[in-house]
């Protein structure tokens, strides 16, 4: 069924794996994993893109690129977008693939948007700029939250993924008496918990750090219940997935995450055209940054598109408060985080977290 789904989204609007297109109008190329292992992420991001461009009296073109959430395939579209399309902007998500193009930013003549976590990447592309809050803010949250709760011992189960080891290392900076540590370490390929669970049993954190990605995360709390482990949980956004709530079949009940969240009106529309909810948060995003980008009166170059964006304080969008920051050469947008809690099986803001 998710398969199919995704073929449907990719049909319904045209991607530019064809010849480009001949058009005087403005061209916004957006490089999403459509598919792979990330493709929840991006399917949102799309239809938070495609949702303001409905909004927006605007002629502007977007063109899509599947990265898959590779590196050498966001290269490859990298430069077909650049060089074959000529666009104006690109909009490139996630860690790794935002990472994999930024030296090859300024050796173009396009505006770039790094939907990313990397506090690195304006630093290295003077043309880019960035989407989200600094990942230690994220990891202050969490930690405000544990010591709230009086946990002084904090296990990680961590997946190898930049944007987790952000996370992870943004607990450890504002750590006082805490402890923050790694129990087990994994690869995206990864779903056998047996030995990381007996490691828990015996030596059992104050509160465990689920720090997965989609699919292991509901391996592993299954896999928890059937051991009986009673334990307070703390996630990602990855946790922002309503497939990965059921199929945990109530193992993830009780964990609390800090993500960004959207607004009433925001999540009403989103469900009534696309019935879903997962990673509403960066369709929310995607949503925001969309009607940013079509603001700004004079796409033809970076320097305008980057100098405009720059300009952002205090423009409320579907996930609260945008103000533009710089902090030691990152240059990025920075919006509300919230915690969040899992409970009756569904999403909602811990406000007594």
């Amino acid at each position: 069924m998710r398969t199919i789904l995704i073929m449907l989204l990719l049909a319904a609007i045209p991607l530019t794996g064809c010849a480009a297109q001949q058009t005087d109008q403005v061209q916004i190329g957006v490089i999403l994993p459509l598919t792979g292992p990330l493709a929840e992420y991006g399917i949102a991001t799309m239809r938070g893109i495609e949702l303001a461009r409905g909004e927006t009296e605007s002629d502007t073109v977007f063109l899509y690129e599947d990265s898959a959430y590779n590196n050498l395939q966001a290269i490859s579209a990298f430069h077909k977008l650049t060089d074959q399309d000529e666009v104006e902007v690109v909009m490139n998500w996630g860690y790794s693939p935002t990472n994999a193009i930024t030296s090859l930013v300024d050796t173009k003549d396009v505006a770039v948007i790094g939907f990313t976590y990397d506090e690195t990447f304006t630093v290295r592309a003077q043309k880019g700029i960035r989407t989200w809050s600094r990942p230690e803010a994220f990891g202050k949250v969490l930690l405000e939250h544990a010591r709230k709760k009086g946990y002084k011992k904090i296990g990680i189960l961590k997946t190898e993924l930049e944007y987790l080891n952000s996370l992870l290392a943004g607990l450890q900076k504002h750590a006082n008496d805490e402890r923050v540590y790694v129990i087990d370490t994994f690869q995206f390929e990864d779903n056998d918990f047996r030995t990381s669970l007996l490691k828990i049993e015996q030596d059992p954190p104050d509160v465990l750090g689920v720090f997965l990605v989609s699919g292991q995360i509901s391996q592993f709390y299954k896999a928890a219940s059937q051991r009986d482990l009673s334990i307070p949980t703390l996630g990602s956004d990855f946790f922002e997935s309503q497939a990965e709530i059921n199929a945990a079949q109530g193992g993830m009940e009780g964990a609390v995450y800090a993500n960004m969240d959207v607004s009433t009106p925001f999540r009403a529309k989103y469900f009534e055209k696309y019935g879903d909810e997962s990673q509403i948060a960066f369709a929310g995003s995607a949503y925001d940054w969309t009607k940013l980008v079509l603001s700004v009166p004079d796409l033809s170059s970076p320097e305008a598109v980057i100098g405009a964006l720059e300009r952002t304080q205090n423009v409320e969008g579907s996930l609260g408060v945008y103000n533009f920051e710089e902090k030691d050469g990152d240059r990025y947008l920075s919006q509300p985080i919230v915690l969040k809690v899992i409970q009756d099986g569904t999403i909602s803001v811990c406000d007594a977290c």
